[in-house]
């Protein structure tokens, strides 16, 4: 059986998924892919969650979801809130490119509205509700030219800005606030915060609470990530040591008088080398003074980073210090990745020349 074509498969990773998912890989859960060949993650651990960043609506396995997405800057603010005061600071969805205030009535529905803009004489629409793409636009406002109270509309709109101007009878301009009354429209969704897991299903009744539940666990691998970092670096002073010892006391010469690998490994072992099997394939031209003085430097840089990783680990207050600055630097990161994108976009834009000209939206 051979793979589908490229196009079906390929996939890229982005800047946003390098900054995001990929750091302590050494705490994701492996197991065994579908044919047992590979090892694959059960689930990555994202610095900060993605259900949230992204949003999501769908049905899986019976349960429905409906996920507005949220700025990072504001998931970012809550969770060290959090962190620093054990209070959780509630955050209002976000809706990319959406100028207008999100609302949120009293049955906890998201409401994004139609706005309106009066410059001079001239009433433009300047926004849109969430979920109205152009047909859905150009219907709302053939309607109310049917029903004679709009004459036509300019729609000047570029990328994401809207710009649309409503022209009406001449004599019969009516007030910005009888067009709000008359045109405006809203559109409204209600969140169901229902994730779904390997493990089962998790109803929550707030972002609050899933926040809540993401910042206890990055926490905890954040002091996870100290505990190996302390388990790595005591291996590598061990290693090191092992080296220094090894060359000084030329054990390396002893390779010659023994039959095989396997007894000199076994030799190596007997004097208590816990890397006997690294040290017997050394190269020999690593056998020098100035390998020793490269492994003492190394010594020297390795029992300071380890009394500072065990530093943190025994203070809760420099642990969330360090959780706290990791989640402002992926902050700055993420905005620069997204500044960088509308640049790049601005870029193509105007490279093409696609400033599109004003339509005379009429109808047919």
């Amino acid at each position: 059986t051979q793979a589908a074509a490229a196009r079906y498969i390929e996939c890229k990773l982005g800047k946003v998924a390098e900054l995001l998912l990929f750091d302590d890989m050494n705490q994701v859960e492996m197991v065994p892919n579908y044919d047992e060949k590979v090892m694959e993650p059960v689930g990555l651990l994202p610095k900060l969650p993605i259900m949230l960043l992204n949003g999501a609506e769908g049905i899986g396995t019976g349960f429905s979801s409906v996920i507005p997405s949220f700025n990072h800057d504001e998931i970012i603010k809550s969770m060290i809130s959090f962190v620093e005061t054990g209070k959780i600071k509630k955050i209002k969805p976000y809706f990319r490119y959406y100028t207008d205030k999100v609302e949120m009535d009293e049955k906890g529905r998201i409401i994004t509205r139609m706005s309106f803009k009066q410059v001079g004489e001239k009433i433009f629409i300047t926004e849109v509700p969430r979920g109205y793409d152009a047909t859905k636009i150009y219907r709302h406002l053939n309607k109310h030219m049917d029903a004679d109270f709009l004459k036509d509309y300019i729609d000047s709109s570029v990328d994401n800005i809207i710009n649309i101007e409503l022209m009406f009878k001449r004599g019969q301009t009516p007030s910005i606030e009888e067009v709000e009354t008359t045109m405006g429209v809203i559109s409204s969704i209600v969140p169901n915060y229902t994730l779904i897991t390997q493990k089962g299903v998790k109803v929550f009744h707030t972002v609050e609470e899933i926040l809540e539940v993401f910042t206890v666990q990055r926490v905890a691998i954040t002091k996870r990530r100290y505990e190996l970092l302390i388990s790595d670096y005591e291996d590598r002073l061990m290693k090191n040591n092992e080296i220094i010892r090894f060359i000084k006391e030329k054990h390396y010469a002893i390779a010659e008088k023994k039959a095989n690998r396997k007894d000199y490994i076994d030799y190596l072992s007997k004097s208590k080398f816990h890397y006997a099997e690294y040290l017997a394939d050394m190269a020999i031209y690593r056998m020098t003074k100035e390998e020793v003085e490269k492994r003492q430097l190394l010594i020297k840089e390795e029992t300071s980073a380890l009394a500072e990783f065990r530093k943190v680990l025994k203070s809760p207050a420099l642990l969330k210090q360090k959780l706290i600055d990791e989640l402002q630097d992926v902050g700055k990161k993420l905005s620069a990745i997204m500044d960088d994108k509308e640049k790049d976009k601005k870029k193509v834009f105007a490279k093409g020349g696609t400033t599109k000209p004003p339509t005379n939206r009429t109808r047919q």
